[in-house]
């Protein structure tokens, strides 16, 4: 994390004032690399939500991989736009369902008595224009679907199951996504909106018992509750009196028919909230061109019968969304003819480009060094440019000291001189070599000990494979009476009808079939020793294998290698 002085800024201090005062300053006209570490320093002033809104989401993703660079402790959520086109009659991906309603879940908490995060920095939220433009569930409706579930209360069980699927949760045997649930007697699994795992909640006649959070993989549990948040994973309710399948037949698309009063993201900002626009040409721009797509597609349904003349708009326009966040004083920051802040423009300037010439860069620290500037370099080749400024400039210099090499990534840096004169660089992989940083997908976590049988992957009738019994169908997951006590089976069919019921716990013995071609495999016998040989050749083919690799690492080890020498100037420069 680099420590960006921004207090020290006359231009910094000009607009908390603007903004303690609730009035705006007027367009900032900052570079596009400063935006957001200024966004992160002025909530941390303010302590407040923040809503940063961009034109496109390729630039909202890049902002939130570079949010844990300038802030570690900063609640980064991205707030993403439907795919479908508005009027489009398609349903929205899980994960921008996922993510969408998260956000909404982590605001309407401001406006619960009670609920208000009491710790941890307030969500600092970054949404494309787009995505702002797609009208939500009104946050009245939210709040009032919302239910939370405690241990010890007694909850009627069946109406419970209503609820939850009026509030957009899908019935699978086994939980293996968000927005699913299942119900085996008296227990109740169900993956919540913003939760990374499943929650097992367990009933004793409508008394909750308890409540555990639990590996989706694994079966295992992963820590005890003492309540759970019950939210929308949609943003439409169905009717009360409607029927429980009509879920199937709704697309998001349908916000408003079935919400009127159907609303956007700033209804759910508490007041007082930080409203950023990165640049507010450009989100006029690509609103308006996303307004036109819409009404043309429109049109087009109208013609074709698929959409209702009187259909409702399912979207707000640009001059609609400016008039919802005036209240809360949204801040320009690109330039905007005369009228841009000056304090801004004189203080923070694009950084020096050297494309690629580590000369021209290390003359560059040179000059300014000498002048006691200080310079940052953030890129993935650190290591190497620290080596070929110590080459230039002695450690023991002073100069040496004023140079920082911070290995990261981020979209581009800047010049900035502070009141007292003195100047700070901080300069990236996009000035030195001319790289943009990849945007890197997040990926959800796998515990290192995850078990090779993944349930929720499984469909009743697919072929799998048992390490000690061979290969079966799956015939799904059934509860058997043992010894007194109710249990989980894996039932799986082998050949002759011959039935296995494998202990869930023991569900890591099982792996999914992988055959050569697309024909169907042959069931192995119950009993027949056939398996047991299979395994027996395999075993001694994987020794065999093993033996050869061992004699090749044996004979690579006893070979004279040839020791090259150290790369030169010019190879490092390559």
């Amino acid at each position: 994390m680099i420590d960006i002085r921004f207090s020290e800024l006359d231009g910094f201090t000009t607009i908390s004032t603007f903004l303690k005062e609730g009035r705006s300053p007027g367009p900032l006209g900052l570079v596009r690399p400063i935006r957001l570490p200024l966004a992160l320093a002025l909530q941390r002033n303010f302590n407040v939500p923040v809503l940063f809104i961009t034109g496109q989401m390729n630039r909202a993703q890049v902002l939130m991989e570079e949010m844990q660079f300038w802030s570690e402790n900063s609640q980064g959520m991205l707030f993403p736009e439907p795919v479908p086109l508005f009027y489009e009659d398609a349903s929205w991906d899980e994960s921008t369902r996922a993510a969408r309603l998260s956000v909404l879940e982590t605001l309407s908490r401001y406006w619960i008595p009670g609920q208000k995060p009491q710790t941890g920095r307030p969500p600092f939220v970054i949404a494309s224009i787009k995505a702002l433009m797609a009208r939500t569930l009104p946050r009245r409706d939210f709040i009032l679907a919302r239910k939370v579930l405690k241990i010890g209360q007694a909850y009627d069980l069946e109406g419970l199951l209503l609820q939850i699927v009026r509030l957009g949760y899908e019935f699978h045997e086994i939980v293996s996504g968000m927005g699913q649930f299942s119900r085996r007697g008296g227990i109740v699994d169900i993956w919540l909106v913003g939760e990374d795992h499943p929650v097992r909640i367990e009933f004793f006649g409508d008394e909750i018992e308890s409540i555990r959070l639990f590996d989706e993989n694994s079966q295992r549990s992963i820590k005890t509750l003492e309540q759970c948040s019950l939210v929308p994973t949609r943003e439409y309710l169905l009717p009360e009196q409607g029927k429980t399948d009509e879920i199937m037949h709704r697309r998001e698309r349908d916000i408003c028919v079935l919400h009127p009063q159907a609303t956007s993201l700033f209804s759910y900002l508490p007041k007082g909230s930080l409203v950023f626009l990165d640049d507010q040409d450009i989100l006029i721009t690509v609103s308006e061109e996303v307004e036109k797509d819409a009404m043309e597609l429109r049109q087009q349904l109208v013609v074709e019968k698929d959409l209702p003349h009187d259909f409702p708009v399912p979207y707000y326009s640009w001059s609609e969304l400016y008039d919802q966040m005036l209240s809360f004083t949204p801040l320009n920051m690109s330039f905007s003819g005369m009228e841009t802040l000056q304090l801004f423009r004189q203080d923070v300037q694009p950084a020096p480009h050297f494309g690629g010439k580590l000369g021209d860069l290390l003359d560059f620290l040179d000059s300014e060094t000498a002048e006691d500037h200080q310079v940052t370099l953030i890129s993935r080749q650190s290591e190497r440019l620290q080596k070929l400024w110590e080459e230039r400039v002695n450690p023991a210099d002073r100069r040496f000291a004023l140079v920082q090499f911070v290995n990261e990534s981020i979209s581009s840096g800047w010049k900035m001189r502070y009141p007292d004169q003195r100047i700070e660089y901080l300069i990236s992989d996009d000035e030195i070599f001319g790289w943009q940083p990849a945007i890197r997908r997040k990926r959800r976590k796998l515990l290192p000990d995850l078990a090779v049988f993944d349930i929720g992957s499984f469909e009743v009738g697919d072929y799998v494979v048992h390490f000690e019994y061979g290969i079966a169908r799956y015939r799904g997951l059934v509860t058997r009476m043992l010894e007194g006590v109710e249990k989980e089976y894996l039932f799986l069919e082998f050949a002759d009808g011959d039935e296995l019921y494998v202990p869930v716990h023991q569900a890591e013995r099982i792996s999914q079939y992988i055959g050569p071609d697309a024909r169907p495999p042959r069931l192995t016998s119950l009993g027949s020793p056939a398996w047991q040989g299979m395994k027996n050749r395999v075993s001694h083919a994987v020794q065999y294998v093993a033996k050869d690799l061992l004699e090749l690492y044996s004979k690579r080890q006893s070979v004279a290698g040839y020791a090259f020498h150290e790369d030169s100037d010019w190879q490092r420069e390559l």
